[in-house]
């Protein structure tokens, strides 16, 4: 399936190089594997509790307690709204629209146990940064690829995959519009930023659905529906999917990091050879000493 469009998610240039940090292992699982890992969202909290969540200004409606409390903007927007008359004044409306902006939270939450991703760097050069921190220094590895190739790799898969970049905000003083739910999964920590990232996002919220008996002309039917929220919150999402693709499409290039011993060098080479991994192979010269 081709990646999937989506109007919040953008895409880098065509001709944008973009680079995967990895050590030996994870390299050779993908060699061997012929997949891409996708990590889930909720795992990868452990390291960034602020992944695929709401920032500050998101919450601040937990603190309206009556109609002094609210902005101007929010307070018009209410008093536009749907929620004026259900309760017969402005503070019934307030509370309402608060519940509706507490399950956006919620919604958010859950969403990131649904969420998988894999991470690419966009640079037009290499970055000692990301070799440090994803190349585990000596034993690292870089494919790189661009966004032509990567949708050719996934042309036989029946994920539906989304391509954009991430965007690094203050999680201390800025709001998400919440106008889509795919909005939270695209902004990380302003101290994220020499990431660069571009992410590939499966949504896979089968482990939120249940069967649910639906009438339908005049017949009870089996249709998919939401869980209830007490048992989604329950929910312990799988630590990732491996997704098959093609390799010989998707990577451009290898790069051996700068720091790695000559013999590694040598040993990629042969396993690349074994695998029949046919692309160009590069030492990274980026701690080459500058001409004297």
């Amino acid at each position: 399936m081709p990646l999937a469009e989506h109007s919040v998610f953008r895409r880098p240039a065509k001709e944008q190089v973009l680079w995967r940090y990895m050590n030996f292992p994870k390299f050779a699982s993908m060699i061997t594997t012929k997949t891409l890992w996708f990590s889930n969202m909720h795992t990868l909290s452990v390291d960034d509790p602020y992944e695929g969540i709401l920032p500050a200004g998101n919450y601040a409606h937990r603190q309206w307690n009556n109609e002094a409390d609210v902005p101007q903007k929010k307070l018009n927007d209410i008093k536009r709204g749907s929620f004026i008359g259900k309760g017969g004044d402005i503070n019934s409306d307030i509370k309402a629209y608060k519940a509706l902006l507490d399950n956006e939270v919620d919604e958010a939450y859950n969403a990131r146990k649904e969420n998988y991703i894999n991470c690419w760097h966009i640079s037009s050069y290499e970055s000692a940064s990301m070799w440090h921190i994803y190349g585990e220094r000596q034993f690292g590895i870089a494919v790189t690829s661009d966004i032509n190739s990567i949708a050719k790799a996934f042309n036989a898969t029946k994920e539906e995959i989304f391509a954009g970049s991430v965007d690094y905000i203050d999680y201390e003083s800025e709001t998400l519009d919440m106008s889509n739910g795919f909005i939270p999964a695209l902004h990380k920590l302003l101290s994220f930023g020499h990431e660069k990232e571009m992410r590939l996002l499966i949504w896979d919220f089968s482990d939120s659905e249940m069967d649910v008996l639906f009438p339908l002309n005049g017949t009870l039917r089996v249709m998919k529906g939401e869980r209830p929220k007490a048992e989604r919150d329950k929910i312990d999402p799988a630590p990732g999917k491996a997704v098959r693709c093609d390799l010989s499409e998707l990577i451009l290039g290898i790069y051996v990091s700068p720091a790695s011993p000559i013999w590694f060098e040598d040993a990629v080479r042969s396993f690349c050879e074994l695998a029949r991994i046919d692309k160009r192979i590069v030492r990274s010269d980026l701690l080459a000493g500058p001409v004297r």
